[in-house]
């Protein structure tokens, strides 16, 4: 009885190193497994080109808008940098798309078999006026057919739309109303954190994190996420741009947390077996 008692005991002690190489190497692997990251940090301040942004992104191709009152720059706040696409102010212009962001490989939304999709980034709209301050992230597919699409709205507002629904009011961002969004601060509360999360329905969850605010709808899950676009609507005559940093696109870590689940299933029977 002794013996396979100790035995036993030994088996249990063993297995708990085993529980905690398997979480490592697993979520190691989910981390590197992602579809899309950015890491502007490594890029200088400044002008910057589609060929500067490519070279830190992986996962992704960029397009960026060749409008002469247009700029696109890398903007830092003294140790967190973002990419800014911003229009002039006083010169009147409609709905123009400032950068696009093409995907590698599109994704097959009905394949998503593991778990959802999750697509964050931290932003916010720069602007110089107190309304019309529009901004958009949209996500299209390789035929430009919008998907879903975040809105920033008057004064704030801030929308939010899958396939052919109507837009839906999350609430007001207080920090971005006024005219002082046009310097980025990563620590700021106007700085938003958007996340978009997507299963193979076709369903979309967009949750605004600083306020936690939430919005979901559907759409088509045949037609394969290819592409996110930002562009801006500044009206006459308001500048308008969007600041954007650490853009990911992660498969949600569902096998990872079914088969540790199984792995310590095994602790624990070992433990009962003593």
């Amino acid at each position: 009885m002794t013996t396979r008692t100790h035995t036993s005991g030994s088996a249990n002690w063993l297995l708990i190193p085993l529980v905690a190489l398997v979480a490592l190497s697993l979520f190691a692997t989910s981390a590197n497994a992602a579809i899309l990251y950015t890491d502007f940090d490594s890029l200088s301040t400044g002008a910057v080109t589609a060929a500067d942004l490519n070279s830190v992104t992986t996962g992704g191709t960029w397009a960026l808008s060749s409008d002469t009152n247009i700029t696109h720059t890398i903007v830092d706040d003294g140790g967190d940098k973002a990419f800014l696409s911003d229009h002039a102010n006083n010169v009147a212009a409609g709905f123009l798309v400032t950068a696009t962001l093409t995907l590698d490989s599109p994704i097959d939304t009905s394949a998503l078999t593991s778990g959802d999709l999750r697509i964050s980034f931290d932003t916010h709209p720069e602007a110089t006026t107190s309304f019309h301050r529009y901004a958009y992230w949209r996500f299209l597919d390789a035929s430009d057919t919008l998907l879903f699409e975040a809105f920033a709205y008057d004064n704030g507002q801030l929308r939010f739309k899958a396939g052919t629904g109507a837009y839906q009011t999350l609430g007001t961002e207080n920090d971005w109303q006024g005219n002082a969004n046009f310097t980025w601060d990563a620590d700021h509360a106007r700085v938003a954190q958007f996340e978009f999360t997507v299963n193979n329905t076709g369903s979309v969850t967009f949750d605004e994190n600083n306020n936690g605010w939430s919005k979901s709808g559907t759409f088509d899950p045949t037609d394969d996420i290819a592409k996110i676009q930002f562009a801006i609507d500044p009206g006459t005559p308001y500048g308008q741009g969007i600041f954007l940093n650490d853009i990911t696109i992660v498969p949600e870590p569902a096998s990872v947390a079914l088969l540790l689940s199984g792995v310590m299933g095994l602790f624990v029977v070992g433990r009962r077996r003593r």
